[in-house]
Formats: structure tokens, sequence, C-alpha cells
């Protein structure tokens, strides 16, 4: 897809683009952004700036570019959290301060392009930062994390930071469809399961396009209907029975009521983002009429005493509780919350 069918980072990418023409590519790099926001495909197309000799990089059909988009390029070595391991070690810090000094095969630099930065030991943030400071002049550092904030400061500081875009629900939508045989399958068939799976997103390509996959779409549309009956329920207070009942009827599995309880949550949060700042941006609601309908029969109060609650009871939901138990509390404490308001 470099870079043909990639969407947005546009002033990103033409920065670095102009960096790379002008010789002013930073060696040291973090790029941080959402999952799914293009964080690696950024990376990718840093190291093919700097190896294509074409006029205008990248030209993508030379053997350099070539060899890097497939990942064969003995210049641009990659490397992530191995062997089930959550954090990266000092082990790989280890093999990057000896292999550095291995000038590169068949471009001008070798590129190190560290996945999962963040989940770098304090230990090997440390170590690494030893290379950092006085680096061969042909090596580039790229770190991939969701914030740079995460880093050490003294690693932070080193590095020039690029952060990725999250995309408009309506771009994306019209990107999903395109790239997508899914996504256009859902455009067709249930374009209500195609919006919601742009809403939960967040702006993502990545979650977007496993969201749109037929059967989870379909099963978070059922799920949103659910959400959506079970505000209803309470804006017009329900009996403690009734919300009860409605819970029941629903997957009964811990890690379906925490995904049902965050998404009720969401629910939740933006009508209370609707109340206090008209015209928010809202992540969970499909239509604008179902949000003003909930927004004008919720105080502020309800809502963020709502939220705590359901924030609590949603991990105690996590640990060994009897699901029934935990159910009746919820829907008893949710009906004297809202005969309060």
């Amino acid at each position: 897809m470099y870079l043909k069918d990639f969407l947005g980072n546009d002033r990103l990418i033409e920065r670095i683009r102009n960096d790379s023409l002008n010789n002013r590519t930073p060696h040291a790099i973090i790029i941080e952004g959402a999952e799914g926001s293009g964080k690696h495909t950024i990376a990718k197309f840093i190291a093919l700036s700097l190896a294509c000799k074409s006029a205008n990089p990248v030209c993508l059909e030379c053997a350099d570019c070539r060899k890097i988009l497939n990942g064969s390029s003995p210049d641009v070595i990659s490397v992530a959290p191995q062997d089930g391991r959550v954090q990266l070690g000092i082990d790989t810090v280890r093999f990057i301060k000896s292999d550095v000094y291995i000038k590169p095969n068949d471009i001008e630099h070798k590129v190190y392009i560290i996945n999962e930065a963040d989940k770098m030991t304090v230990e090997s943030q440390n170590a690494f930062l030893k290379v950092l400071e006085e680096p061969p002049s042909y090596a580039v550092f790229i770190l991939i994390c969701e914030s740079a904030d995460s880093m050490l400061i003294t690693v932070k500081s080193r590095c020039r930071v690029y952060t990725t875009e999250r995309f408009d629900n309506e771009i994306l939508n019209r990107y999903l469809i395109k790239i997508s045989e899914e996504a256009g399958e859902l455009a067709n068939t249930n374009p209500d399961a195609l919006a919601l799976a742009v809403a939960f997103s967040g702006g993502s390509i990545g979650k977007a396009l496993s969201y749109v996959k037929k059967e989870t779409a379909e099963t978070n549309l059922e799920t949103y209907n659910t959400v959506l009956d079970l505000l209803k329920l309470i804006r017009r207070r329900a009996s403690t029975f009734e919300i009860f009942s409605l819970l029941s009827s629903i997957d009964q599995t811990k890690e379906f009521l925490y995904s049902f309880f965050s998404m009720f949550e969401q629910g939740l949060s933006d009508i209370l983002a609707s109340k206090l700042s008209a015209g928010q941006k809202t992540s969970f609601f499909l239509y604008e009429n179902d949000l003003e309908h909930m927004s004008s029969g919720f105080t502020s109060t309800f809502l963020l005493e709502a939220i705590e609650l359901i924030e609590s009871n949603k991990n105690k939901l996590s640990i060994n509780v009897n699901i029934s138990s935990a159910l009746t509390a919820i829907a008893s404490e949710l009906s004297q919350l809202r005969s309060k308001y």
C-alpha cells in the first residue's frame, strides 16, 4: 500500500520526504500514536526515503525499495519483544549496540525499527541511551510507541517526536469500503454495523479493519442495541427487576460483560460530554437524535455517579464473583441512583 493507498498523515509524510531530500533526517525518532494509526507504515516510509536514490523518494521500484518492502534488506532491522515476553529486555539493546557498528551493506544508512519501544525496561532504556548519545553517522533509530511520554525523558529528549493522526469517521468509512471487501459488503447489507465499526475504532484504521469482520461487526451492533435499550430503561426510571431482566439476557461470560459495561460506560460518557459541551464529537451514538434524547433525560450529577458506579463494578466482574449476584447489585444500584436524580 506504500503509499498509493495510505490514508492520512499527509503533513507528516511530506515532512519526512523533505527532510530526506535535504539530508535532515534525524538519527533518532519516536513515532507515537494510537494502535492502527499508521506508525509502522510511517517507520517503513522513513527507511524507504533514506534508501531510495530516485530524485523524489520513494520510487517503490528500485532494488533497495523492494528489499525494504518485502523485509529482506539487511540494513533495516526490526526488533520487538520475543518469546512471549511483555518487555523489551537488555538482550535486545545489547544486540543493537553490537550490531550498529557493523557498517551497512546495501544502502547508506542502517535503520533500526524498535517496535513497542514503550515496553523497554528502565535498564534497557538507560543502556540504549549510550548508543543514542554517540551513534555511528549512518545509524537511524525509530522507536514506535503509543505515547512518547512513556519513554524516559533522557531518551525522549534525544529524539524527534512524530505523532500520527486519528482519522475522521466519514473519511475512514469511505476508505474502508475502498480497501476491504467485508466493509463493502456491510455498507450494502448492514450500514449500521459498518458505522459502529468506524465509530468504535477511535480513528484507528487497524482497529476498524478488525471490527468490520462480519461476525464481529454484527455482534458489536447487537451489543450496541442492547446497551441502548439499557440506557432507555434507566432514562424512564425502570425498576430493578426490569434492569436485571435485561442484564440476565446477555452473554454471562466475564469477558463479554466487561466489554458490555465498557460500551455502556462510553455511552454515559458521551451523554455527559454532550451536556457539558454542545457539538462535542462522540464515539458511541450512531444517531444524533438518540444522543439528544438521552441528554435531555439525565442530569450531569447522575451521569458522573453512574460512570463511577460502572467503573467500580466492572472491575469486580473481572475477579471471582457470582455473576448473577453481581448483576443484581448493579441493577439495584443503577435503579437507586436514578431515583435520586
